[in-house]
């Protein structure tokens, strides 16, 4: 059995996705005369289950409707737009066939089941990480900074989270590996360094990556 572990985060890690969610949030806003303010919200809703990333993105932009009528909407939204433009991040399909003859590998995401199978549809993630593509529905939709998820996965590789490192691109995903007890990089594609600064390691590209290093 492999005695480490890299668990992946989805959204902004693997999958260059954080444009589409932000093209949803600005039409889910913009169809009741709203102006998405990403700046001041996105660091706040990054990470998060869907229905409380919506909760956060209504308050914030003073929407006073049904929750659950709210997150259909923009879910159907995120749906359409990845069924169209969803790619994997550069540089993590590549790194991710290096490592894993020699980790064992995981991913750990705030998304849902439904639209987990859009992106398997589009980009065969389990040809990369087989059975372990695991949701936060798998823990009772629990959304990071909690630890739940990290844990969960980590016990499902069989590995003890002190061998785990997480990579991140979401502050309170950072924050949730932290809260696991597992080192963490953190890749700069959906934010800034200074928003990461709880991270092991703040990188720009995959290719910056020393796995080994950071775990010793």
């Amino acid at each position: 059995m492999k005695k480490r572990a890299a668990i992946f985060d989805l959204d902004g890690t693997v999958i260059d996705s954080e444009i589409v969610w932000d093209d949803a949030a600005r039409a889910l806003l913009g169809r009741r005369g709203k102006i998405f303010d990403r700046e001041g919200t996105k660091p706040l809703m990054m990470g998060k289950h869907i229905r409380d990333s919506t909760e956060i993105l209504m308050r914030t932009h003073g929407v006073d409707e049904d929750v659950d009528t709210v997150v259909r909407e923009r879910r159907e939204l995120v749906r359409e737009y990845f069924a169209k433009e969803v790619r994997f991040v550069d540089g993590a399909r590549e790194f991710i066939e290096k490592i894993k003859p020699t980790w064992s590998i995981a991913i750990a995401t705030a998304l849902d089941k439904t639209l987990l199978a859009v992106v398997e549809e589009k980009l065969g993630l389990s040809e990369l990480f087989g059975e372990h593509i695991y949701s936060v529905e798998d823990i009772g939709n629990i959304s990071k900074p909690d630890p739940a998820i990290f844990l969960y996965a980590a016990k499902q590789l069989g590995v003890a989270p002190e061998h785990c490192i997480v990579l991140e691109d979401a502050p309170m995903g950072v924050l949730g590996a932290k809260n696991a007890g597992m080192k963490c990089v953190a890749l700069t594609t959906s934010t800034t360094r200074d928003k990461l600064s709880l991270a092991d390691s703040i990188v720009d590209a995959y290719s910056e990556i020393r796995l080994e290093e950071i775990l010793a």
